[in-house]
């Protein structure tokens, strides 16, 4: 027998397509409360961090919190299956392998996070990002790696816009209608937006040696809230965000799995 067809075998796996498909609403919910979290901002009232930690976080402390955020974990985990899965014997070429690869470490990372609020082991991501980016630019050529880093993290969301804009996304979908291609437009329109401004401050924290500046998406939404005009602009990517949220509810029905 092939060495590949166990592989083959494994993502066909109806148990893995339903655990894949509920991460998928763990994922959409995720971007919903994100942007439920940068109106707040946008309000003056923030009491969270405005990033997917933020929204894990907010789950928890609902009624049956816990049980949701282990549900959340268990699908993020067979989203990270899934997407490996289809690095190993996907048939998408190079590229299609690489973004797998790259999907599966942040369903990952974002598992790991639900699972440590679980017990009780949540922190701040923004505080973290801040204290690698300070721990990298103590070594000699840290500035030029922090910068590079965030000239990527640019380019990846500007990578981000053209998909969407491009409906490039619809080749995964088994069905497309009209309302799932406009959230779809629009939230990564928004979506490459705020990762544009977080690449940017990184950048600027290279520039500037400033550790501080470099804090995430958190950061980046209240960047853009001390703008000119801060409220409404921060407003419409919040909004740009829930219709990302949606979109990825739709992928749990229509995404090709």
């Amino acid at each position: 027998m092939s060495p590949r067809n166990p592989a083959r075998q494994a993502a066909d796996s109806d148990t893995l397509e339903f655990w894949a498909r509920a991460g998928l609403v763990g994922w959409g919910v995720t971007h919903l409360l994100v942007a439920f979290l940068a109106a707040q901002i946008a309000l003056g009232r923030p009491d969270k961090e405005g990033d997917q930690s933020g929204a894990l976080a907010t789950i928890a402390e609902h009624p049956f919190g816990v049980a949701a955020l282990v549900a959340v974990a268990l699908g993020f985990l067979a989203l990270v299956v899934w997407q490996g899965l289809e690095a190993a014997v996907g048939d998408h070429g190079a590229w299609g392998r690489v973004a797998a690869v790259g999907r599966a470490v942040i369903y990952g990372a974002l598992a790991l996070s639900a699972g440590k609020l679980v017990f009780g082991q949540g922190g701040s991501k923004a505080d973290q990002q801040q204290t690698l980016t300070a721990k990298v630019l103590s070594n000699p050529g840290g500035q030029w790696l922090v910068g590079l880093l965030g000239v990527a993290v640019v380019v990846g969301a500007g990578a981000l816009v053209w998909y969407g804009l491009s409906d490039r996304y619809a080749k995964h979908l088994s069905r497309t209608p009209t309302w799932v291609t406009w959230s779809a437009r629009v939230g990564y329109a928004a979506k490459g937006l705020a990762y544009g401004i977080v690449g940017a401050l990184v950048v600027a924290a290279a520039v500037t040696f400033d550790a501080a500046k470099s804090r995430g998406l958190d950061e980046a939404l209240r960047t853009l809230a001390a703008q000119r005009h801060g409220t409404l602009l921060l407003g419409l990517v919040a909004a740009g965000l829930a219709a990302y949220g949606v979109f990825g509810l739709a992928q749990a029905r229509y995404r090709k799995i």
